[in-house]
């Protein structure tokens, strides 16, 4: 007993198929010169463009705001003054303020100093292991913690040194009771090193590979020590990357904002914390934009002073 089987409708299927084929090289064909045109590299720069543009608008109207007063009962601007600066520096809010941008500018020094510190050996012990499986172990571990949100980095932090938290009970197995470290500088400052370090190391990485084992081996033969050759050899050839791993550090040790909230427990805000309350919970977005300005500067400032200590030296 036979069945027949019907192969007009697949064989209709395949030749749509192939005629939509047809018809898209033939649409590519035609466009193709168009495509190729001299145009093209400066169209592909549009995304970026309309990002910077967009970021560019966002600090002329910060800008724009903090050199101007307002009246907050009318819920009106006025005319271009410096009285929101005013308010900052000289104001009822100045002690505050200053409390503030000193604490956010000495924290975030610290990370830089204690993030690059420990970056140095760790990024170069990476690049010196032999063994790929293991370097490939040691990266996972250092990237999954990167990984994971700011936030929920701050809370495991908070579970870690909470009243009933691990270090609490390591602690009181050598009789050291009522330990309080929430709410500190230094759990900041943990929760701080944390979100650098990893960043740090990435981007010391490729200045440690570039680094010729030779020249180690050559310092060693003519009688140099472990520290002679480290200060004298890979430190001066790694500093490019020192400076770009201490300008990343600082730039988001200056913008943190889970840190300060969940592990000092608001007790010690950042300038973050400082323009979120006076942003989205004071409505006042000239004095926030005064502040942020202010922040920005300061940034901008720390940006320079790295940038010529590691790349200035280093091309001399």
């Amino acid at each position: 007993m036979s069945v027949s089987v019907d192969t007009k409708p697949r064989a209709r299927d395949l030749a749509f198929g192939w005629r939509i084929v047809d018809v898209l090289i033939a649409v590519r064909s035609k466009f193709a010169p168009v495509l190729h045109g001299p145009w093209v590299p400066y169209a592909m720069l549009i995304p970026a463009l309309a990002l910077v543009g967009l970021l560019v608008y966002g600090l002329g109207n910060l800008a724009w705001q903090s050199f101007h007063s307002f009246d907050a009962f009318r819920a009106q601007e006025g005319a271009a003054s410096l009285d929101q600066y005013r308010r900052i520096y000289t104001g009822s809010l100045s002690n505050h303020i200053f409390d503030t941008i000193g604490r956010t500018v000495g924290l975030s020094l610290a990370a830089v100093i204690t993030n690059v510190t420990l970056a140095v050996p760790l990024a170069y012990f990476i690049v010196r292991m032999r063994s790929n499986a293991w370097r490939l172990v040691t990266l996972v571990l250092l990237l999954v913690p990167f990984l994971i949100g700011d936030v929920v980095r701050a809370f495991g932090w908070y579970i870690l040194l909470g009243r009933h938290g691990a270090l609490t009970w390591f602690l009181g197995q050598f009789g050291v009771e009522d330990v309080r470290v929430l709410g500190t500088l230094w759990a900041i400052w943990l929760g701080m090193i944390q979100v650098g370090l990893p960043i740090a190391v990435l981007v010391l990485l490729p200045a440690m590979r570039r680094i010729d084992p030779d020249l180690e081996r050559a310092a060693a033969t003519l009688g140099a020590s472990r520290w002679k050759t480290w200060t004298r050899i890979v430190i001066p050839l790694a500093r490019p990357g020192l400076a770009s791993a201490a300008v990343i550090v600082w730039v988001l040790s200056m913008t943190e904002f889970a840190m300060p909230q969940v592990l000092g427990l608001g007790r010690l805000p950042f300038v973050a914390n400082e323009l979120d309350t006076m942003f989205f919970f004071q409505s006042n977005s000239y004095v926030g934009s005064a502040l942020a300005m202010t922040l920005l500067v300061i940034v901008f400032a720390g940006l320079l002073l790295l940038t010529r200590f590691g790349f200035g030296r280093a091309r001399r």
